[in-house]
């Protein structure tokens, strides 16, 4: 058996588009509309990005078995990030450029404890072979989600509002993996 630890991040993956300026060229006129309010409006810009992260630590118990297996057992921590903003702006009727902003952020750290399997999937005797791993667990999530949205200039009363929450409540994360090994000697 052994004990082993895990630890992998993946930084934010972003992603990000700007629209042409076209006066008057976009309409939020969906009921509502995402900018809250006023949904009659037209703008001349629009942008907007995407960005998630995401990081584990696990420390796992390997229990290895007669056979070609190993049982595994540990603790689990999952970090999921995503954050979207848009932007808008236009020039008001009042006069002036009206800018709008819309930011949503969530957060979700999850704490629990996992099983799973660790096991040759081919092994022709050779130093080529294929491992497979599967693991899943039953954890807390301690979930946060915050949003923002800000309008100002334009001859336009400056608005800004924000809201967020938080719970916790039971997660579900589980893994499937196969990995390709070339032993590059007997060591």
């Amino acid at each position: 058996g052994a004990i082993e630890f895990n630890y992998f991040r993946v930084q934010f993956f972003e992603s990000a588009q700007s629209l042409p300026t076209t006066s008057g060229g976009y309409r939020d006129h969906q009921p509502r509309g995402i900018y809250c309010c006023d949904t009659q409006s037209t703008r001349d810009t629009a942008s907007g990005s995407m960005s998630s992260g995401l990081q584990s630590f696990e420390l796992n118990r390997r229990f290895p078995t007669d056979g070609r297996w190993q049982w595994l057992a540990g603790f689990r921590w999952v970090e999921w990030t995503d954050a979207i903003a848009l932007q808008s702006s236009s020039t008001a009727r009042r006069g002036g450029v009206s800018t709008r902003n819309y930011a949503t952020n969530t957060f979700n750290d999850l704490y629990g404890m996992q099983v799973g399997a660790d096991s040759f999937l081919y092994d022709g005797g050779g130093p080529w072979r294929i491992e497979g791993l599967g693991k899943a667990g039953v954890y807390y999530n301690n979930a946060v989600q915050y949003s923002s949205y800000a309008q100002q200039g334009g001859g336009f009363v400056p608005t800004n509002l924000a809201v967020g929450t938080n719970i916790g409540q039971a997660a579900f994360v589980g893994e499937l993996g196969a990995t390709g090994v070339y032993d590059l000697n007997d060591y």
